[in-house]
C-alpha cells in the first residue's frame, strides 16, 4: 500500500505516512522497531505472493489450492475511512488481492467490531507515550475487544505491566523499545497514516494555548485480525 499517496490525497499534505507503529513524538519511541515495519513496494509484494504459490486469477484476483486471496475489512463510515479504503483496495488490487470493504455507522459499528467476523479492520487513536498505545490494544485480556488481534502474548503482558509500574524513566524505554521491536517483527497490524488533531479554544482559556501547541501522536492503522 502506498501511504504516500494515501496520506496526500486524505489529508492534502496536513497528515503523513505513518512508517512505524508510533509516532516520533511520542514518549519511548523505539527508531529501530521503526525499521522493522514493511514499507511500500509492489513488485516485492508480488514476488512474495507469486513464491508462495498465490497465482492470478481469471479476473485477476491471485487463487491458491481454490481459495481466493480476497479480505473482508470492517472499519467506521467516515468520509477519511471511506477515501482510505478506495486507495487501499486500488493498491492490493494491483498485486491481485481483493478486499470487500464494510463501513459501519458508529451506532452499530463498535459492536460489529467485536463479533470477530472480519479479516481485518482499521482503526484510528490518540496516544501520548507508547505504553499509551499499546495497554489498549495488545494485552491478551483485552481480547476480543479492543485487542481485536487476538494477540495472546505473555511477554507483551509482561513487558506492559513492568511499563506502567516503572519508577526509572530509562527502564520504562528500554522495555517499551524492546516491545515495539517485538510487535513489528510479528507484524501484528500494518501502519497507515499519522493525522493532525488540533484544539481550538478562545484567548478567555487558560492553558488551552499549551496544550494546542503540543504534538499530539496519532496513528491510523490497517490491522489483521
Amino acid at each position: 500500500m502506498d501511504k504516500q499517496a494515501i496520506a496526500k490525497a486524505v489529508f492534502f499534505g496536513a497528515g503523513e505516512a505513518a512508517t512505524a507503529y508510533l509516532n516520533p513524538a511520542a514518549l519511548d519511541f523505539n527508531p529501530e522497531a521503526a525499521k522493522l515495519v514493511p514499507q511500500f513496494d509492489a513488485s516485492a509484494a508480488r514476488k512474495v505472493l507469486d513464491e508462495a504459490g498465490w497465482t492470478p486469477g481469471s479476473d485477476g484476483v491471485r487463487v491458491k489450492d481454490g481459495q481466493r486471496a480476497s479480505l473482508l475489512l470492517y472499519a467506521l463510515q467516515t468520509a477519511v475511512n471511506s477515501t482510505v479504503m478506495q486507495a487501499i483496495q486500488a493498491d492490493l488490487r494491483r498485486v491481485g488481492i481483493e478486499l470487500r470493504v464494510q463501513l459501519w455507522d458508529a451506532t452499530v459499528g463498535w459492536g460489529k467490531l467485536a463479533t470477530q467476523e472480519f479479516d481485518a479492520f482499521v482503526m484510528s487513536y490518540p496516544y501520548m507515550s507508547a505504553t499509551d498505545a499499546f495497554s489498549l490494544y495488545f494485552p491478551s485480556t483485552n481480547r476480543p475487544t479492543p485487542n481485536r488481534m487476538n494477540w495472546n502474548d505473555p511477554e507483551t503482558d509482561e513487558a506492559l505491566r513492568q511499563a506502567r509500574g516503572a519508577t526509572d524513566p530509562a527502564e520504562r524505554a528500554r522495555v517499551m523499545g524492546d516491545l515495539q521491536k517485538r510487535i513489528a517483527e510479528a507484524n501484528v497490524w500494518l501502519p497507515l497514516l499519522r493525522q493532525p488533531l488540533w484544539v481550538v479554544s478562545t484567548q478567555r482559556v487558560e492553558g488551552c494555548g499549551h496544550t494546542a501547541s503540543m504534538a499530539w501522536p496519532s496513528t491510523r492503522g490497517w490491522i489483521s485480525a
